[in-house]
């Protein structure tokens, strides 16, 4: 049975212990066990094959299926789930045969959590094709598996009788329930599978992690409500009381063998709280663990004494039983982080400072002692004499043909396997795959790239970031001693590039790096782009231009790879943002002139505004400028009170209920006004005011536009340059739903002044920015013209400007048809994916899809039929256009960056989108003046074009109702135009 702690994602297991069988198979057996309790998984894995090896399914069914479900659950444990899933599959065809409910229940339930762990490695779909005509990924189909397991064992275990096994069976599925609810962002069902988890559980260990995963979820649920949540709805979850009996669950394990996961289970409830940080809703609720967090810091110490005293006892009695670095560099990093908790609550600045540098002491001590783990295996060595075995601790080791449990390999093994496995190495990067010969790629798929190396980087990762921001700290309380603080700023600078190395490493040899250490990584990049705008700024308090540059240019490399993290976390893609379209430099046109690259930085205490310029090749060549607006100065310039704005200004632009109010109307055409040069607000909404307070777009349109551009050197700036495109890329992913062209400095629009784009970072965004369309380039046009008739009216426009454009209505528009003409080589091929049709974006990928005639076109399937196109016409599609009514009308910030992103996933050069519902008619009108005017400017101008259209309507006789349509007297509105977003793709 089994069990995730998912922050770390490390998986602990209760062992079925096998009876009945010969006695050198039992002594396998327990000794495996004893491995596996110990966190030595390689050495586990070998151990049960080899006793596996020596049973025969028929007569030993049980003892088969028992090995089997361990030994796939140390296969998972090392991430090697192809063998676990080949160690499952025939594990059930033995329980089949045996009629063995309990046994087969057992397996079913271990298959349901390898596919779901298979879930977060993606998988896109088989040969780009439709399996079984569903559209479905294999993501999908690999959850759907997970849950047809579930329900199936539940099944079975329903028709047992009574037994302390069928009640820890039970509580094992309760707990996979509700992992399976969390992958579905389902927090309060989960919380519910596990409560009855808890109820059911019998043994120790197992109530010990499934009281952790209640703990752990809670936290999440409550930081997920933490801005919608009253704090007596938080304090209802109480997670203080979920951690405190959790700690208290795994203190218990002290008095058994299984060390390993009491250590993890305890780092698992330190990283939790870690987690939550100083989130100022929770700070009542976060008092209550002062307790807890002391106990923790007992807890930790007492299990890293008992294991490292074992250790030396069985170095003494000579037993072959190394310590698991691993576990106990994670541990002493978990007291690291408490101690420095301490070290905070210190007043006096000489005792804080010297508090510090003995946890600096100890994390370095982990280092060097703790934080390379070697997997040791037992390699045998026939002689004369009969057997001799000895260890292997050299990782170089793993990649020789002796080993057989990393390489699959054999005595018998060719010349070719042999190069294969050492192509295997130097491709070992996920995002590198697609260069693996095709006559390699099965070979390559056996290996473990994690432990190709002598080290778990992402304990080294998180050690260093440890060290990083311990320095920081130091740094900001050194007072004015300017020498001394530039030290700690240097020297923490140098911990964060360690860090970065580390973290190069965990990305190119895991395929799959979990969301909660995505989202870490997303802290570690933003405070690192923190300090080195601290440097920079020393760097020109101290005259040193290339210094700053340098600083200020590096500061810009981490918001682009933030943005970027927070795209693979979103899509659990490590490799969605690393796309490389063949022959790109075909189709990558130079950069055009005027255009400037405006990055945002949201910190706590300020916002900080860096400016670059492009030259003829897209590349960045001069800064023009570092804009700092201090907290003190003005306390409208925090990351909370830009947030703020940019709710409150998102969620009255696109108020729904003003369209729904016949007032609106009556309100413009009783004021009749229209906008003078010197006018802040149009005065028809100070009688929308009388309406519903929730309509001013307008206040916080101008603060916004204050932060960004007024109350900084930045407005002058693009004037003084004369620029006309402005890309901007944010470092908050709350502000890729702020429709920055709807800004509004009391005259104008930003889109008024600028064409803009909001993408990921700026090499993203050079499809956007350059070079017109003609008429000679090819568009596939989708729509649903019966569900909505007003889009034939858009597609008729689309074939009429494109002559060779392909068009698909109506019934016309079935996924079969639409991947057909994805499969066909077309001369041109195809510039632009055009759907208006409805869709759909949320805060789940899976659940993101666009409406067809027969179905939804999920996203992984869009994907998949755009690469197959770039495939096969040797060029990559420039633009997927979504004109639908509802791309992500959701609102949260995971559909958004979604629709950020959708370019990313499809692997398009650039997007175009709708951050919430629209209306139809003012679609129509936008998309048509987009399209006309692609044919001699960029997308981006095309845009700005399109938009400035329909806010002309504004100031077109006064919107008198008997001079033209009231509709378009409407359409000027922010509303019906700033919802559309042009974004970047791959880079």
């Amino acid at each position: 049975m089994s069990m995730v702690i998912r922050w770390l994602g490390v998986l602990v297991w209760v062992i079925w212990a096998g009876v009945g069988v010969a006695q050198e198979v039992d002594d396998l057996d327990k000794k495996a066990i004893e491995y596996s309790q110990q966190g030595q998984f390689e050495l586990a894995v070998q151990t049960w094959e080899e006793a596996r090896s020596k049973l025969a399914p028929d007569s030993s069914p049980r003892q088969y299926m028992d090995i089997s479900v361990d030994l796939a659950a140390a296969y998972q444990s090392l991430g090697r789930l192809q063998d676990a899933l080949k160690v499952l599959q025939s594990a059930k065809s033995v329980a089949e045969k045996s009629n063995d409910s309990l046994g087969l229940a057992n397996v079913l339930s271990q298959l349901s959590n390898i596919y779901l762990a298979m879930d977060d490695l993606g998988g896109g779909y088989e040969n780009c094709q439709l399996i079984s005509n569903s559209g479905k990924s294999v993501r999908q189909q690999n959850r759907e598996k997970a849950d047809q397991y579930l329900k199936d064992a539940q099944q079975l275990v329903q028709q047992l009788e009574d037994s302390p096994s069928k009640a820890n069976l039970q509580a094992e599925l309760h707990n996979q329930r509700a992992n399976l609810y969390i992958s579905q962002g389902n927090y309060k069902d989960a919380l519910k599978s596990y409560s009855e988890g808890m109820t059911s559980a019998i043994d120790d260990l197992l109530k010990t992690q499934i009281s952790v995963n209640l703990a752990l979820v809670s936290v999440d649920f409550a930081l997920s409500k933490v801005d919608t949540w009253k704090d007596e709805e938080i304090a209802q979850l109480d997670f203080p009381g979920k951690i405190q009996d959790a700690l208290q669950q795994v203190k218990a394990l002290s008095t058994t063998p299984h060390w390993h996961d009491e250590i993890f289970g305890l780092v698992g409830l330190v990283r939790a709280i870690w987690k939550m940080g100083d989130e100022p809703t929770l700070s009542k609720e976060l008092l209550k663990l002062r307790d807890s967090k002391q106990q923790l810091r007992k807890a930790i110490e007492d299990a890293v004494k008992k294991v490292e005293s074992q250790a030396n006892d069985n170095l003494l009695k000579g037993v072959d039983m190394q310590k698991d670095k691993n576990a106990l560099a994670y541990a002493k990093s978990s007291l690291a982080d408490l101690q420095e908790e301490n070290c905070d609550s210190i007043s006096i600045i000489a005792d804080k400072q010297q508090c510090f540098s003995s946890v600096i002491k100890n994390i370095e001590e982990v280092f060097e002692y703790d934080a390379k783990s070697y997997p040791r295996l037992l390699l045998e060595n026939k002689t004369h004499e009969g057997v001799s075995r000895k260890w292997i601790t050299n990782a170089d080791s793993f990649v020789s043909q002796e080993v057989n449990m990393y390489l699959s390999s054999s005595a018998n093994e060719t010349a070719e396997t042999q190069g294969c496995k050492e192509i295997c190495k130097n491709y070992s990067s996920p995002c590198s795959a697609t260069g693996i010969p095709e006559r390699c790629k099965e070979v390559c798929k056996t290996l473990s790239p994690p432990f190709l190396r002598d080290y778990q980087p992402e304990v080294l990762f998180r050690l260093q970031w440890q060290l990083g921001q311990i320095y920081t700290k130091q740094y900001h309380q050194a007072g004015p001693d300017t020498k001394t603080q530039k030290q700690f700023l240097d020297t923490a600078i140098k911990a964060y590039d360690r860090a970065t190395d580390y973290l190069g490493w965990v990305r190119r040899n895991y395929r799959s790096i979990s969301k909660p250490f995505g989202e870490a990584v997303e802290k570690f990049l933003s405070e690192k782009s923190d300090l080195l705008l601290h440097a920079a700024r020393f760097a020109k308090n101290e005259r040193n231009v290339l210094l700053e540059q340098e600083f200020l240019n590096k500061a810009i490399e981490e918001v682009e790879l933030l943005n970027k993290t927070e795209l693979q976390n979103y899509w659990q893609d490590s490799c969605v943002t690393e796309k490389t379209p063949k022959q790109q430099e075909s189709t990558t046109p130079d950069c055009q002139d005027k255009v400037a690259f405006l990055y945002i930085f949201l910190f706590d205490d300020r916002v900080e505004l860096l400016l670059t310029t492009a030259s003829q090749t897209g590349v960045r060549t001069r800064l023009i400028g570092s804009f700092i607006a201090e907290k003190n100065s003005n306390p409208e310039f925090s990351r909370k009170k830009v947030r703020e704005q940019a709710k409150k200004f998102v969620k009255a632009i696109h108020n729904d209920f003003r369209w729904e109010k016949k007032k609106y109307r009556e309100c413009k055409e009783r004021t009749k006004t229209e906008r003078t040069k010197n006018e802040q607000r149009p005065k028809h909404l100070e009688c929308l005011q009388t309406i519903h307070p929730d309509f001013d777009y307008v206040s916080p349109a101008i603060s916004l536009y204050n932060t960004f551009f007024r109350a900084t050197a930045v407005e002058d700036t693009l004037k003084a340059l004369n620029i006309e495109t402005l890309v901007i890329v944010p470092s908050d992913s709350s502000l890729f739903k702020v429709p920055f062209s709807a800004l509004y400095d009391g005259n104008k629009y930003l889109a008024e002044n600028y064409a803009v784009v909001v993408t990921y970072s700026a090499r993203a965004s050079l499809r956007a920015i350059t070079s017109a369309m003609t008429q000679n380039n090819r568009v596939m046009a989708n729509g649903l013209t019966s569900k909505v008739p007003e889009l034939q009216e858009q597609l008729s426009q689309i074939s009429m400007m494109f002559p060779i454009s392909n068009i698909l209505r109506d019934s016309d528009f079935s996924k079969m048809n639409v991947e057909k003409r994805f499969n066909e080589i077309q001369k041109p091929p195809y510039s632009i994916i055009h759907f208006a049709t409805h869709g759909y974006f949320d805060n789940i990928p899976d659940r993101i899809y666009l409406d067809s005639y027969d179905g939804e076109i999920w996203i992984d399937l869009l994907e998949c039929f755009i690469e197959k196109t770039t495939s096969l016409n040797q060029r990559p599609v420039e633009m997927l256009v979504l004109s639908a009514c509802n791309s992500a009308s959701s609102g949260n910030d995971g559909a958004i960056l979604g629709l950020a992103g959708v370019g990313v996933k499809a692997g398009t050069l650039s997007a175009l989108g709708t951050l919430w519902r629209v209306e139809v008619n003012a679609t129509n009108k936008l998309i048509t003046s987009f399209y006309q005017s692609l044919a001699t400017h960029s997308p981006a101008r095309s845009l700005q074009l399109a938009q400035q259209s329909l806010i002309e309507t504004f100031n077109r006789k006064h919107c008198k109702p008997e001079n033209q349509r009231k509709d378009d007297c409407e359409i000027s509105d922010p509303y019906f135009w700033a919802g559309f977003l042009l974004i970047g793709g791959p880079e």
